[in-house]
């Protein structure tokens, strides 16, 4: 139990470490590409965004559609 518990938290202290590595650097905002036009910009980007997150769950399911997970 003890050595589960240590690799677990090994595990969750490597994604920590990742994290961190890819979130690093500056992010560029909006408000720097064109401050006049910023709220369209940043809605455009969201648009683009939210795409993927809409389109994915039809797409597994799609895929997945007659395998079941106990």
């Amino acid at each position: 139990m003890y050595c589960s518990f240590f690799f677990q938290f090994l595990k969750i202290d490597e994604y920590f470490i990742s994290g961190f590595c890819f979130g690093g650097g500056f992010m560029l905002v909006a408000n720097d590409i064109a401050p006049a036009y910023a709220g369209i910009v940043f809605g455009i980007s969201n648009t683009f965004a939210t795409i993927p997150g809409i389109v994915s769950p039809y797409v597994v399911g799609t895929l997945t559609e007659k395998v079941y997970i106990l």
